[in-house]
């Protein structure tokens, strides 16, 4: 193939990955806005499978309570491990949300775990940037 029509996709893919990403900026939505309505206990499924979209509820205050629990598993043939399992699975479970929503989560230690756990969250907002929450 030649260079020039190397460079010519090249730059089809950078324009139609720049198109794909651009965000609104002339949202004048401000989340902070946003009343939360009533509590919920937040639906939790173990991967590969998710939660079913919220679809147009109102904000809703979600209650998740996920316990830590190491549980030996084989890993291969033969080969045992120790697993941390977030609420019984490996990944952890998946939790679906939607703007606007607070979410209170209590994470528990299994008392028979030999190892105190905690657990990592993307994406969240608080005090700290959601580290002193967490």
């Amino acid at each position: 193939m030649s260079n020039f029509i190397k460079k010519v996709l090249v730059l089809c893919v950078a324009c139609a990955a720049s198109i794909a990403c651009k965000q609104n900026g002339d949202s004048t939505t401000n989340y902070a806005d946003i009343s939360v309505g009533d509590e919920m206990i937040a639906e939790l499924t173990a991967p590969p499978f998710v939660p079913k979209p919220v679809g147009d509820r109102p904000a809703k205050k979600l209650i998740v309570n996920m316990e830590i629990k190491e549980i030996e598993g084989e890993m291969a043939d033969g080969v045992k491990y120790v697993y941390w399992t977030f609420g019984g699975s490996v990944p952890g479970s998946f939790i679906r949300t939607r703007v606007g929503d607070e979410v209170e989560f209590t994470l528990k230690n299994h008392p028979d775990n030999k190892l105190p756990h905690n657990i990592d969250l993307h994406a969240v907002t608080g005090p700290g940037g959601g580290a002193a929450s967490s």
